[in-house]
């Protein structure tokens, strides 16, 4: 009969806080300011795409666990 080893069983979840990163904080405190930059005439007036403007807003949602319901992804990338 086969016996487990001590301390071989699954690893308990550890949270990642990505609040806490810097590329966090940095697109939390900027992104409303390039949103906003990027829609004026100076840029081109080319705005950001719908899509990257939902992929940072998703990746803000992430580091509040209120708002999780799923587990937290960008383009497939666990954040």
């Amino acid at each position: 009969m086969a016996v487990a080893s001590p301390g071989c069983g699954p690893a308990p979840y550890c949270r990642r806080h990505p609040e806490q990163t810097a590329l966090y904080q940095i697109v939390q405190q900027h992104l409303e300011t390039y949103l906003t930059l990027a829609g004026e005439d100076d840029w081109d007036g080319q705005r950001v795409p719908a899509y990257v403007e939902r992929e940072f807003r998703h990746y803000l949602e992430c580091g509040i666990l209120g708002l999780q319901l799923r587990p937290c992804q960008m383009s497939g990338l666990r954040a």
